[in-house]
C-alpha cells in the first residue's frame, strides 16, 4: 500500500504536522505541503492549466491512499487545502482521465483543533464525504487531534489505534454512508 499525504497548513510544524507524525511514526510515505506549490483558484474558463495542480494529480492517482491533512479554521478546511479541493473540479471537466484514476482509491483525514472542546466535527467531514461519494472514493474517516489530548469524533472510529488500522490496512472499507 503507497501513502501520500497532502498537507495544508500555515505552519511547518504546528498541530497539524505533530499529528501527521504521530500516526506516521515509522510508515514510508510521500508528504506533499501544499503551501509550497502554485495551486490558482478554480477557474471556470481554465486559464490556470500552468500551475501545480494537474502534475499533483498526476502524481497523487499513482497512491493507493490519500491523506488529506488540515487544521480546522472556523470548522472547515485551511485555505490551502479548500483551494486544493476546489481544482478537483478540474477533474470532472477539462481532466476527466484523472478523476476516473481516483476511483476505487482510499480517502483518509487528519484534522487539528486548537481548542479542546470544538463543535461540528461530523460537519468539517462532510464536504469530502460526499466528495469522496460523488468521486467514486472510498471515505476511511477522520482523525482529530487536540492540544494535550485526542479525540475521535469520526463514525466508527474510536481510538487513533483503530485509525492506524483502518488506515493501513490493505482491506476495502466498509462504506458508513449509502
Amino acid at each position: 500500500m503507497s501513502y501520500i499525504i497532502l498537507f495544508g497548513s500555515a505552519r511547518d510544524n504546528g498541530s497539524t504536522r505533530k499529528a501527521v507524525d504521530k500516526i506516521f511514526q515509522n510508515e514510508d510515505h510521500r508528504f506533499v505541503d501544499l503551501r509550497t506549490l502554485n495551486i490558482s483558484h478554480y477557474d471556470y474558463e481554465y486559464k490556470n492549466a500552468g500551475d501545480d495542480f494537474l502534475p499533483l494529480m498526476e502524481s497523487v492517482v499513482t497512491y493507493d491512499n490519500i491523506i488529506l491533512a488540515s487544521p480546522v479554521y472556523w470548522y472547515s478546511v485551511s485555505a490551502y487545502m479548500k483551494t486544493f479541493l476546489d481544482r478537483w473540479g478540474d477533474l470532472v471537466t477539462t481532466r476527466k482521465d484523472l478523476g476516473f484514476k481516483l476511483q476505487g482509491k482510499r480517502l483518509f483525514l487528519i484534522a487539528s483543533f486548537s481548542t479542546s472542546s470544538p463543535l461540528g466535527c461530523a460537519g468539517f467531514e462532510e464536504p469530502i464525504r460526499q466528495t469522496c461519494n460523488y468521486m467514486n472514493i472510498e471515505y476511511g474517516g477522520c482523525f482529530f487531534d487536540f492540544p494535550n489530548t485526542e479525540f475521535i469524533s469520526s463514525i466508527g472510529l474510536t481510538s487513533l489505534e483503530d485509525f492506524r488500522s483502518k488506515l493501513f490496512s490493505d482491506s476495502k472499507i466498509a462504506q458508513l454512508y449509502p
